[in-house]
């Protein structure tokens, strides 16, 4: 999840990439509350046993969710086959989970397409989303990864303002959800607006309790070159939370690139 800034070092803001083939990580679920960390392999014992008890498609799509949050999305292979197999309309999120699934649940896109026809791929895809986002939002006009995945495709196609226009639906829709937040300051910054991407997330009031947010700002701070709010208390959430590492990877990599920038070697060993 890294960008180049203007001065041609890396900065971590989040990668953008079509919900249908992101992998769900903790950035996806809720805060650290204090439970044991194996707790996503607790719930996908409890989904996987209520699924063999009973199957529907609801305990599979159950199953599939616990999985793919546990960062195990080849232990619903079977209920992903079964659900496929019902023949029942299903959202597209979750029709996009299942196909992922049946295919090896690879985490890698580089199969995808040939290094040779990459650009060519990518705008018929892009082509290919925005028609069919047109179906799928007539029908769930409230639909938020639809309306993202649409901001995407205006953005590959080079339509910024259909772009902002969806992303900015998306937000209407959900204007506290991080992902959403998030993906629309990668936006911003694509388009060359890291100023208004850094006022977004550094006013929201969501920012100062998570860690995702946080992050965020100390990497738009440093695109921008300016003091960030948060490296402070970043550090010390990353310090409080060190038995969640996956709620924390990325905003510990922020306040140590920060550190290091700012030249203090020590408080950049620490962070580590």
């Amino acid at each position: 999840m890294s960008a180049r800034s203007t001065d041609g070092r890396r900065n971590l803001i989040p990668i953008w990439r079509y919900t249908g083939r992101t992998p769900l990580t903790a950035e996806h679920a809720g805060q650290p509350d204090g439970a044991a960390p194996n707790r996503h392999f607790i719930a996908l014992a409890t989904a996987e046993a209520r699924w063999r008890a009973s199957s529907s498609v609801a305990t599979a799509a159950d199953l599939i969710s616990c999985a793919c949050s546990a960062g195990t999305p080849a232990s619903a292979r079977a209920s992903a086959i079964w659900l496929a197999g019902t023949g029942v309309p299903l959202p597209q999120p979750l029709t996009d989970a299942v196909a992922w699934i049946i295919r090896g649940a690879s985490a890698r896109n580089s199969g995808w397409s040939a290094p040779g026809d990459a650009k060519s791929f990518g705008l018929n895809e892009a082509k290919s989303m925005v028609r069919l986002s047109r179906h799928r939002l007539r029908q769930s006009p409230r639909d938020v990864a639809g309306w993202m995945d649409r901001s995407l495709a205006h953005c590959v196609l080079g339509e910024p303002g259909k772009a902002r226009n969806a992303m900015s639906v998306a937000l209407g829709l959900a204007p506290n959800h991080r992902v959403v937040l998030r993906t629309l300051a990668r936006l911003l910054v694509h388009l060359g607006s890291a100023d208004e991407a850094h006022m977004l997330i550094r006013r929201h009031p969501r920012t100062a309790s998570d860690p995702w947010l946080m992050s965020a700002e100390i990497s738009l701070s440093q695109i921008l070159d300016k003091p960030s709010l948060h490296t402070v208390r970043g550090r010390r959430f990353v310090a409080d939370n060190q038995a969640f590492p996956g709620f924390v990877s990325e905003l510990a990599a922020a306040v140590a690139s920060t550190e290091k920038k700012c030249g203090s070697a020590r408080a950049f060993a620490k962070t580590l």
